[in-house]
């Protein structure tokens, strides 16, 4: 069986053509798209993975312009809709069982907000129900590199509480000494937490003092993290080959 998890932005938009293509040839026998976008986006997508053959999808859809999670595949499944509706936004988290194993499609939000999403997890995974079960998706952990020391999202410890109650991070195990696409993917969950977080602090500033130039002072640090980043990555792929 191959499974396939992908982030597809803004539940792809005028990329839908460029993600099918993808898909096809990935051919994977289920896919758990996260970023998946209420509105019209989300019956064109079904629609596009349906002509691949992914005959079964999740029904529950993000409200226009909100992200979430969507699990389709080409074999039946057995729906449980939200892994708990009391989060925020039950949609990032889906609940599916398949003939011989559960699957959780998840879409994490970022920061701190990602908390009740954690803990509701744990809780569904701990369930003495829950036996054979696959949690897979995009999970934002913002630890770069392999587990680096004082990574910037203050939530990570939860992968290591996902592993006391008996599971295991698939990808880590496979790729102990990590990969450049590992490390790619994490140094853009870091980006995108400080862009939110500079321009939360430039508005804030902006309103409550009317600092004008405090956007192009955090637009350097910006730039300054991404050059820094980058460099590390060169540096990284530099070592490995």
């Amino acid at each position: 069986m191959r499974l396939l998890a992908w982030n597809i932005r803004q539940g792809g938009g005028s990329r839908l053509p460029r993600i099918t293509d993808a898909l096809k040839r990935h051919d994977a026998d289920i896919v758990v798209l996260s970023e998946y976008r209420g509105g019209p986006s989300a019956p064109r997508l079904v629609t596009a993975l349906h002509a691949l053959g992914y005959r079964h999808a999740t029904t529950l859809v993000p409200p226009p312009s909100r992200n979430g999670v969507l699990v389709a595949a080409r074999r039946p499944f057995r729906e449980h809709g939200a892994v708990d509706v009391g989060l925020p936004e039950p949609y990032r988290m889906v609940n599916v069982d398949f003939a011989t194993f559960r699957l959780l499609g998840i879409y994490m939000p970022n920061l701190l907000a990602k908390i009740p999403y954690w803990e509701a997890l744990i809780a569904a995974l701990s369930s003495p129900s829950t036996n054979r079960a696959l949690a897979i998706g995009d999970f934002n952990t913002c630890r770069a590199y392999l587990d680096e020391a004082g990574a910037i999202d203050a939530t990570a410890h939860y992968m290591d509480a996902i592993e006391q109650i008996g599971f295991r991070d698939l990808w880590r195990h496979r790729y102990p000494d990590g990969s450049r696409a590992l490390r790619a993917d994490a140094v853009e969950s870091i980006t995108c937490g400080w862009l939110s977080f500079a321009i939360v602090i430039g508005l804030a500033a902006q309103f409550v003092v009317g600092a004008w130039w405090i956007d192009s002072v955090t637009s350097l640090v910006i730039v300054w993290l991404l050059v820094r980043e980058g460099r590390e990555a060169w540096k990284a792929e530099d070592d490995e080959d």
